[in-house]
Formats: C-alpha cells, sequence, structure tokens
C-alpha cells in the first residue's frame, strides 16, 4: 500500500524542502505538494484559499494518506495573529488534518541541519527562536555564492536538523503518531 502525504504549504519552495527531508531521511511516502493559487508565498493566500484547498484533497485522498498544513509560524516579524488564527481554527475544523508549524521559519530547520551547516562551514544550533532565520540563510549562502533555493542546497541537506530544532522535531513526531511516514 502506497501512502501519500498530501502537504499544503505557504510557498512551494516550503514543499520542495520537506520532500527532501524525508528523501535523506529514506522515507519513501509520497509527497503531493499544493499551495494557494497567486504568486509565490503568502500567509494571506493560504489563510483565504486553505478551506478549499482542504476540501480539494479530502476529495482525492485515500483512507491511509495524510493531509498536512505546513507553514511559519512569522511569530517574531508578524504581531498581527489574526491570519495564522484563521489558519488554525481551519484545520481544527478538519479532524484529519495535521498542523505542522516550522519555528520561526522554515529556514530554521535548515541552519539545524548538519548536512548543510558543512557545507556553510558553521555549526547546527537551534534557530528557532532566532528572528528571520532566512536572511541568516540567504546571508551565509551568499558568502558562498549560492542561491537560495538551489539544487545546491537541497543536495547538502542530510534531514537531521530535528537533533536542534524542536519545532522539526514536533513535526517529525506528529507525522509519526499520525502513521503518515512509510520506510523503503
Amino acid at each position: 500500500m502506497s501512502r501519500t502525504l498530501w502537504l499544503i504549504v505557504e510557498d512551494e519552495t516550503d514543499g520542495f524542502l520537506m520532500q527532501e527531508i524525508l528523501h535523506k531521511r529514506k522515507i519513501s511516502t509520497i509527497v503531493k505538494i499544493r499551495k494557494p493559487t497567486g504568486s509565490t508565498g503568502g500567509i494571506g493566500r493560504l489563510a483565504d484559499q486553505l478551506e478549499r484547498l482542504i476540501k480539494q484533497i479530502l476529495d482525492s485522498m485515500k483512507p491511509e494518506d495524510c493531509l498536512v498544513v505546513l507553514h511559519d509560524a512569522d511569530e517574531l516579524t508578524q504581531p498581527d495573529r489574526t491570519l495564522y488564527q484563521k489558519i488554525k481554527h481551519t484545520c481544527a475544523a478538519y479532524p484529519g488534518v495535521i498542523h505542522i508549524i516550522a519555528k520561526d521559519e522554515i529556514e530554521s530547520w535548515l541552519l539545524a541541519d548538519d548536512g548543510l551547516c558543512k557545507l556553510l562551514e558553521i555549526k547546527p544550533r537551534n534557530w528557532d527562536e532566532e528572528s528571520k532565520p532566512k536572511i541568516e540563510l540567504k546571508r551565509l549562502l551568499d558568502k558562498k555564492r549560492i542561491n537560495y533555493p538551489s539544487p545546491t542546497v537541497y543536495k547538502a541537506v542530510n534531514g537531521t536538523g530535528d537533533q536542534f530544532s524542536p519545532s522539526m522535531r514536533q513535526a517529525f513526531k506528529q507525522l509519526r503518531e499520525r502513521e503518515c511516514l512509510e520506510s523503503p
């Protein structure tokens, strides 16, 4: 039986990163990425389109599949929590939905990843409580003349960020508890 993880993200880059982390951890679960329509990213588009996206996926998923909503917490940069509360309530309205929040941005998972940190020549650590880890990641990658996102970044990731990132550890705990992850 082939299990699919339906992954709703605010930006496709987040979905590609999650796919790569699962691949590097030798998890064979199929990942299907869905994002809001419109230009790239945006917590507002996610909040506005989330219910429609959930309903579309529920109509096509198999009983053994998992439906996950993944987004950044943005607690340190977005004081207005209205959109985040809307997402939380929408997820809660559908009991099968797994709501995963990367603190404070999903790039904190990358800066906690041993493989990427070796490429960047830094030590992995917890970035969950740091403001704007995406800016720090971009700064470090710019020093190496590496774009983000890029195949070079994805290739370097080894999926070990949960050793340092509590939010990534919590994400994988939720996925394991709901039996969403298959090993080969």
